[in-house]
């Protein structure tokens, strides 16, 4: 019996964690977890993955780890201020209020995140369009965090779509067809343009590069060529 209840109490924190909503804080600004408690508790306990963050025992406030000078705590209504937020302060946050002597606990989830970076668009032609007029356009953007936090949206006059990557058609090298890419995360966005013609140039400069190697190449191949042919001459006439 003692046993069961046990893995109750154990599994008991894990199925309300499960049905937490997860807090998002953008890195190095301020996070607040507001706990809609009206009745001041004798005493406050506020832990961070289990380990102790912040305590209030009903005289003082004691702060642990790398929250010491970064936590407020009210002691009214126990809510929490974290600043100058860091990616190691995600995780599961516990709260342990004693009123009467009796104990409540409350559970909350914060994941830090960083700005979206200005996302960059690079242009690439589709070989198998043997009309040259078909283009792939992709959106990327630098970040630290996991890529699925991203979102990202195209849009070109009444045109959407969502998706790091967008088929469009070409017109002429002079195609000022405008391409936008907004980049999104839970809390902060970034966009860029990109012009049609921009495609022409893009696979232009790469074409150049590779124009250079054939090119060296068919050189050496021709040095080799005559080389072997003045060697075999050579010793054609030093037989004879």
């Amino acid at each position: 019996m003692i046993r069961w209840c046990v893995l109750v109490w154990s599994t008991f924190p894990c199925c309300l964690v499960a049905g937490q909503t997860t807090k998002y804080g953008l890195l190095g600004q301020t996070a607040i977890f507001n706990t809609g408690i009206k009745t001041q508790p004798d005493d406050i306990l506020w832990k961070h993955n289990e380990y102790k963050a912040v305590e209030f025992n009903g005289n003082e406030q004691l702060s642990f780890g790398s929250f010491e000078g970064r936590v407020s705590l009210n002691w009214h209504s126990a809510d929490l201020t974290i600043s100058n937020l860091r990616y190691e302060d995600s995780g599961l946050y516990e709260l342990e209020t004693f009123t009467d002597n009796k104990i409540d606990r409350k559970y909350y989830k914060l994941e830090v995140i960083d700005k979206v970076a200005k996302p960059n668009i690079y242009c690439k032609m589709n070989t198998s369009d043997l009309s040259g007029e078909k283009a792939t356009l992709t959106c990327s953007s630098p970040s630290s965090d996991p890529q699925s936090l991203l979102t990202f949206q195209w849009s070109s006059n009444t045109t959407r779509h969502s998706g790091p990557e967008l088929m469009i058609s070409l017109g002429e090298e002079h195609d000022s067809h405008m391409y936008n890419c907004t980049v999104s995360n839970t809390l902060t966005q970034e966009s860029a343009t990109f012009s049609a013609k921009a495609c022409y140039h893009d696979n232009k400069s790469q074409v150049v590069p590779i124009a250079r190697i054939v090119v060296t190449i068919l050189l050496l191949i021709i040095a080799l060529t005559v080389c072997i042919v003045f060697v075999r001459r050579h010793q054609g006439d030093t037989v004879g």
